[in-house]
């Protein structure tokens, strides 16, 4: 949501909305890295998961194969 708010904010206000003194282009960019953030931090969930928890329960999948 933070994202496409973002860019409909930005698309609203135009090309003064690449201004830094406006702060949308920053809102944009550091929501933009929040979800890489978060991506990445589900993807290590799932990787414990697979690892430590999926060793000891044989019938607990990750990913379908």
């Amino acid at each position: 949501m933070g994202i496409k708010n973002s860019q409909m904010a930005l698309e609203m206000m135009g090309q003064a909305g690449l201004r830094h003194e406006r702060g949308v282009e920053k809102i944009l960019r550091d929501s933009k890295l929040l979800q890489i953030y978060e991506g990445s931090n589900q993807l290590n969930r799932i990787n414990l998961f697979a690892n430590l928890i999926g060793r000891s329960i044989p019938q607990a999948r990750a990913f379908e194969e």
